[in-house]
């Protein structure tokens, strides 16, 4: 619930429905495929370690790179 309203604060409630629905294929794509990878990882490795350290890492990254968005009062807005 709390992704919707950042959604909104930072791109506009009037877009929030076009970038979730362009988003939505692939984050479900990422979810199919995400046990599928931690299986193939699993069975060519016979432990799963390396594979959720490849998962922390992402995790890790992720929030870094949600840390550095500014905050919508902060972008810039081009006047009209």
């Amino acid at each position: 619930m709390l992704s919707n309203v950042a959604w909104a604060d930072y791109y506009g409630r009037e877009f929030v429905g076009s970038i979730r629905g362009f988003l939505t294929p692939f984050t479900t794509g990422a979810s199919a495929l995400g046990p599928i990878v931690i299986g193939l990882a699993y069975d060519l490795t016979k432990t799963y370690t390396q594979a959720f350290n490849g998962l922390l890492v992402m995790f890790l990254l992720g929030t870094f790179v949600i840390l550095l968005a500014k905050s919508p009062d902060k972008m810039s807005h081009p006047s009209k």
